[in-house]
Parts: C-alpha cells; structure tokens; sequence
C-alpha cells in the first residue's frame, strides 16, 4: 500500500463552546446543517488555538470518526471536497479527507455483521447455540466490535475467531474439523527435513516442484468502458530455498516484471475495461521451493555445510551497515514504552541472541491466539494491536515478533507469499532472523502457534517438538514473494494500496484510482509435480 502512511488519529481535549472564535461558530453551523439530515450530532469544540478552518475540519472528522459517526464525518469530507472548500483545500488536504473517507467504508466492510446477522451465523455453525448464551458472548467482550452509526457492529469473521480464542467450543463446531492427517504429517515431515539436512550437511533440502495458475477478476463496470486498467500480481522471488521460476504462460502478456531479488517481487500486466464484462489478468508458472532447517541450537554440527541451493547465494555474512535497516523502528515497527517493558520480561536476564530470540518466540506462540484480521490498511500500529489484544493473524504476530526482535538489538525482517500445503493453500506471513554464525534464519511464530495451542491431535511432547522445528526451520510448502513489509511496487501506484503492508493478492488500479478488494477476486490453484518428502 504505497500511499501517505497515516490516517487522521488525532485526539483533542474538549473545552467549551465560549472558547470558539467566530470562524468557528461558523463552521459549527455547517455541521448542524449537514447533520439535520440524519441523527444529530453532539460537536465537541475544538481548542482555542485551533486558528485554521483546515485544522478545525481534520479535528471535528476525527472526532466524529472515533465516535462512529461515519455517514457525518463522511457528508462532511463529501461537502469539503465537491463544494464549499474545493478551491481552499490545499492537493495534499483533499488528498487527507479522502483517505480519511476510504478509511471509514474499510471499515465498515471489516466490521460487516449486524447483531442479528452474527447471531443467524452462530446458530448455523455451532450446535445449541442460543440467543442468551449469545447475548452473555457480546457482554464478556468474546466479538470484536464497534458501533457505527448508533448501531453495533460486528467483524465478519466473528464465528471462526471465537473458536479460535475460546477452543473448548470446537466441540460444538459445525462442520466438525478432523486435522489428523494434516498435524500428523506435518510432524512426520519436519522430522525428515531435520534428517535430511544432517545427512546432507545442507541449510536447505527436500525440494518441491510447483505449478501454479493465480488469476486476478475484475468485477464489471470496476472502472469505466475503455478506461485502462492496472493489476500487479505476486511471483517467486530469489532466495536461497526457493529457485526455478520458469514462465508458462499470462494473459494478456505482462508488461513488466520485477528482478528476482526485488523486496517485493511482481508482474505487471494491462488491459482496457469493457463494459459490463468483467476483466481478467491470469498467469502460470513453475517453481521449486525447499525446506529450511538451521541447528541452532547445535551450531557444532554445521560446519561445512551448504547454503547455495536456490537462485541466490543469501543469506551470507552481512555487514552492520547493511544489517541497520532490519534493526530500526519504522511503521508498524514502534519500540514503545509497553513494547520495550514486554520484551524485557520476556528476555529476561538472558545475553545470547539466539536465547533472547527463542524466548521471544516461545513467549509468542505459548501467550498470543490466532485470530482472522480485519485489513491491515485500517490499523495504525499491527504490532501493538497484536500485542493489546493478545491475538493476531500470521502477519500481526510476525510484526510483534519482529519489534520485539528490534528492540532486543536483533535483525529481523518479514517474508511472505502463500502457504502451499496441499488442502491448506492460503496467504501466509513469517519472518527471518539474523543469527550468527548462519546468516538469516527462518522463523514461524504462527506455526509455533498452532503447534502449541491447536496440535489438538499431537501429543505435549510432540507439540514441542513441532513447535521447536519452525525456529530456525521452513516446510517446503510456501510461495515467498515478499522479504520485507511496506514495500513499494514498480511501477508505481498512483493511489493508496489496498494492502500497503503486504503484497499477496495482487492490486489493482484504473485511471488512478484503487480497485479495492471488494471490486476485484484473486484465486490461484497450486498442484504440486513433485515432492521429496513423499
């Protein structure tokens, strides 16, 4: 999401209305007016030394935005920039309200489930669910919510992420899951990486050949007749477990393609919208991707072994210099005060990086719950939302795993793409660890996760064991496209991202506008023609 990098968060003290100056009164009678129209709105003044009518309009959307009164804050950025403050607003002003505007229908789609609506969901999913066990789930706090425009609102996944957080009800779930096979495996699996590595005194082993078809759909009319549209799709990057990108096919033909070792790697394609058909962009490829396993712990029994095996040579020795930037804060990366204090306790007196980023991981996966997100776009700091809530999705927890990395003075950065597991493909988020003497290491602090709180069908032991594999191991079941988070495409859009944290869905603009997610579909069948593990 390439855009100006912040909504308008701004809170101010109350003060009363005797304070106003007269271009404030003014202003409050154009809010009222605007307001009649609807349910009223209780304006709270701004403060004395409030002196422009551009502070005063930032102020007053936020205030009705953190209110949730979204249909007027959203007359009122709609009156700015069509009517009255149109010649006065300043490019980078309008540019403000309307991210500010775009924010709030985000929103408003994430949190998408009336009362009702959750409850109808509830009763479908899960056996003898009732209205007053229901209503007691609302007042414990189980659903994350909001109220917007007077009404109580509730985030679309609200179901699943109450079994998530609250396990003992999985027993009344509907359809019943029965992940045997898959923990099953996947245990079986990580035991013959670790073998296989020994054996072959090799970072990277067990390869798997892929054959991958993603195709990106534009809903009809998403942009005008004629006008071009824009999509950007994800593709294998260069890394060290990941090698032989080989093109089949695209439709149409791309018009440009990043180098294996861009940060954030894509194909970029054209096409001109007709009207009332939908437009697609559809691409094919082959790849291999190979498991990961570091013996950190054991780092006695590495000397000698290989890290070529992909299309780069990384990860090597790096420099300080080259290091710094996966050492510093920067957006959704914030060493604040409750961030530096929740790493202390969890390092504790331990000196070694590798104990201070294996107790930070253990903290995670053992202390945070899996939960299904609402877009990152909309969330100002991921990794202190992760660590205030006690739950994330993949990419939440990587975040706070990576601050709190940061803090303790130790190089992490993001990675991410899609997990290719055969039954489990979906998009996924991890992160890699700078850890002498092996260079950067992979890490899976939502894999330690589900090992540690949802291995239902593992033994303790073979939890731990599990658990233990992804720091500093990979299944070879992944698609990485991405080696950091926040990340520019080439080219370059023009508006503000529909995920400007990650890149997995592909994006897509027409005539310099967003297509967002609600506007376009992203689908992608993955078949595997070979795998070593078997």
């Amino acid at each position: 999401m390439n855009r100006v990098y912040r909504f308008l968060f701004l809170v101010r003290d109350q003060i009363t209305r005797l304070e106003l100056t007269l271009a404030g009164f003014s202003f409050i009678l154009m809010i009222s007016a605007m307001s009649s129209r609807s349910q009223p709105i209780q304006f709270i003044s701004p403060e004395p030394n409030i002196q422009s009518d551009w502070a005063k309009i930032e102020w007053t959307v936020e205030e009705l935005t953190r209110k949730g009164e979204f249909s007027a804050a959203g007359r009122l950025i709609t009156s700015w920039l069509d009517e009255g403050g149109k010649s006065s607003l300043s490019p980078e002003q309008k540019q403000t309200l309307e991210m500010q505007g775009e924010w709030m229908r985000r929103v408003a789609k994430d949190y998408g489930l009336t009362r009702q609506s959750l409850l109808s969901q509830l009763q479908r999913r899960m056996e003898g669910a009732s209205e007053l066990e229901f209503n007691g789930w609302i007042q414990e706090g189980r659903f994350d919510s909001r109220v917007i425009d007077g009404e109580i609102r509730f985030l679309r996944p609200s179901v699943s992420n109450l079994y998530f957080r609250y396990p003992e009800l999985n027993a009344r779930r509907v359809p019943r899951p029965n992940p045997v096979q898959y923990q099953s495996q996947l245990l079986k699996d990580s035991r013959k990486v670790r073998e296989l590595a020994k054996e072959q005194k090799s970072f990277h082993v067990a390869p798997v050949d892929y054959e991958v078809l993603m195709q990106l759909t534009v809903q009809p009319n998403a942009a005008p007749d004629g006008q071009l549209i824009q999509a950007w799709a994800p593709i294998p990057r260069g890394l060290p477990f990941q090698s032989g990108f080989e093109w089949i096919s695209t439709i149409p033909e791309f018009e440009a393609c990043n180098e294996q070792d861009s940060l954030i790697r894509a194909v970029y394609f054209e096409r001109t919208a007709v009207e009332n058909h939908p437009t697609f962009f559809e691409l094919k490829y082959r790849y291999t991707a190979r498991a990961s396993w570091f013996p950190l712990l054991e780092e006695n029994i590495a000397c000698g072994w290989s890290w070529k095996s992909g299309m780069s040579s990384d990860p090597q020795i790096w420099s300080g210099f080259n290091l710094e930037p996966y050492l510093r804060e920067e957006r959704h990366v914030e060493f604040s005060d409750v961030m530096r204090e929740q790493a202390r306790l969890i390092v504790g007196d331990r000196t070694e990086p590798v104990d201070q980023a294996q107790a930070i991981y253990d903290w995670i996966r053992k202390n945070i719950q899996y939960s299904y997100a609402r877009e990152y776009s909309t969330i100002k700091n991921i990794s202190e939302y992760c660590l205030s809530k006690g739950y994330g999705d993949c990419g939440q927890e990587a975040l706070l795993m990576i601050t709190l990395l940061r803090i303790q003075g130790i190089p992490a950065r993001w990675q991410s793409g899609w997990y290719t597991f055969p039954g489990y493909e979906t998009i996924h988020d991890w992160i890699e660890i700078y850890l002498e003497p092996f260079g950067w290491v992979p890490c899976d602090p939502y894999m330690g996760i589900y090992a540690t709180q949802y291995g239902t069908h593992l033994t303790t032991e073979d939890r731990e064991e599990l658990a233990g594999f992804y720091f500093g191991g990979l299944d070879p079941y992944r698609m990485a496209a991405n080696s950091d988070h926040c990340q520019r495409l080439t080219p370059a859009k023009l508006d503000w991202r529909s995920d400007d944290v990650d890149f997995q869905r592909g994006e897509i603009e027409s005539g310099g506008k967003n297509i967002y997610f609600d506007q376009y579909d992203y689908g992608y069948s993955i078949r595997v023609l070979k795998n070593s593990l078997d």
